[in-house]
C-alpha cells in the first residue's frame, strides 16, 4: 500500500557503498522499520517553476557612471534626462506620441429627454482605421457614454464604470444616478492624471431627478451643462448648436 510505497522510496535515498554482514544488514532493515513507522505521512506539494524568472536582481540604474552599478556590469541602465523641468519635459513627450483623431461627438438636454450624436470613424492622424466604430457606449439601460481619444482608454474606462454601477445598484437596491455615475469616472480618472490616457467622454442620461449631462475628461476634470461636443470636430459642432438648439424643441425636429 502506501506504507510500503513510502519505504521502497526512502531506501532508495540509502545507496549502500559497502558490503555489510547479515547482522549488518538486518540492523539496517530494522531501523529502516522503525524510521518508516514514527515518520510523519508524506505530503504532496507542488514545484514552483522558477524557469521563467530572473537569475539577477533588477536594479535601477542613474547614470553610465553610477557608483551604485559597480560590479553589476551585466544589468542595463539608462541616463536621465539633462533637464531641471521635469513637468514640461513630460508634457513635451506626451505632445510628441499625441495622436490627431478626428471625432465629433455632442450631446444636449431638450424637453422630452437626453440626444446624443456621435460619428462612426477611426482614424490615426491621416489613416482612417474604421468607417463603423460605435462611440456611443452604453453603461445601463438609463444611460450613455460617449468616446474622444484613445479607443482602449475609452472602452476599458467605460467598461470599468458599467461594472461599478451594477454594483452599486446590487448594494443599494437602486440604480445610480447620473451625477453620481460620472463622479464615479472623474474620481477614477484623476487618480491616472498625467499618466497618459487620452479620455474625452460624456455620460448622458436618466434618473429620479429627469435628464443628466456631464462631461469628464482624461485629468478628472468634470462638468454639468445641458449640451457639450468633444472632439477635434467640436468647434464645428457647437456652432451647429449654437444656431439651432432650443430647449423646447420636439424629438423630431432634433433628428432631422
Amino acid at each position: 500500500g502506501a506504507q510500503e510505497t513510502s519505504l521502497h522510496n526512502f531506501a532508495f535515498l540509502l545507496p549502500l557503498r559497502h558490503s555489510f554482514s547479515s547482522q549488518t544488514s538486518s540492523a539496517l532493515l530494522i531501523s529502516r522499520i522503525k524510521f518508516h513507522c514514527f515518520s510523519l505521512p508524506r505530503l504532496s506539494t507542488m514545484k514552483l517553476d522558477t524557469s521563467g524568472l530572473e537569475t539577477t536582481m533588477p536594479m535601477i540604474g542613474f547614470g553610465s557612471n553610477s557608483e551604485m552599478l559597480d560590479g553589476f556590469s551585466s544589468v542595463p541602465s539608462f541616463d536621465l534626462p539633462r533637464t531641471t523641468d521635469f513637468d514640461g519635459f513630460q508634457k513635451e513627450a506626451v505632445q510628441m506620441v499625441k495622436p490627431a483623431k478626428g471625432t465629433t461627438t455632442l450631446a444636449f438636454i431638450f424637453k422630452e429627454g437626453v440626444m446624443v450624436a456621435a460619428d462612426s470613424r477611426a482614424s490615426m492622424g491621416g489613416y482612417i482605421s474604421s468607417q463603423s466604430v460605435k462611440k456611443i457606449i452604453e453603461i445601463n439601460p438609463y444611460m450613455l457614454g460617449t468616446m474622444a481619444g484613445g479607443a482602449a482608454d475609452c472602452q476599458f474606462w467605460h467598461r470599468n464604470l458599467g461594472i461599478k454601477c451594477r454594483l452599486h445598484e446590487l448594494a443599494n437596491k437602486r440604480r445610480i444616478s447620473v451625477s453620481g455615475a460620472s463622479k464615479l469616472l472623474a474620481n477614477m480618472l484623476y487618480s491616472y492624471r498625467g499618466m497618459g490616457l487620452s479620455v474625452g467622454t460624456m455620460i448622458a442620461g436618466w434618473d429620479e431627478t429627469g435628464p443628466g449631462l456631464y462631461y469628464v475628461d482624461n485629468e478628472g476634470g468634470r462638468l454639468k451643462g445641458d449640451r457639450f461636443s468633444v472632439g477635434s470636430g467640436s468647434p464645428y459642432a457647437y456652432g451647429v448648436l449654437d444656431s439651432g438648439y432650443k430647449f423646447d424643441m420636439r424629438l423630431k425636429k432634433h433628428r432631422n
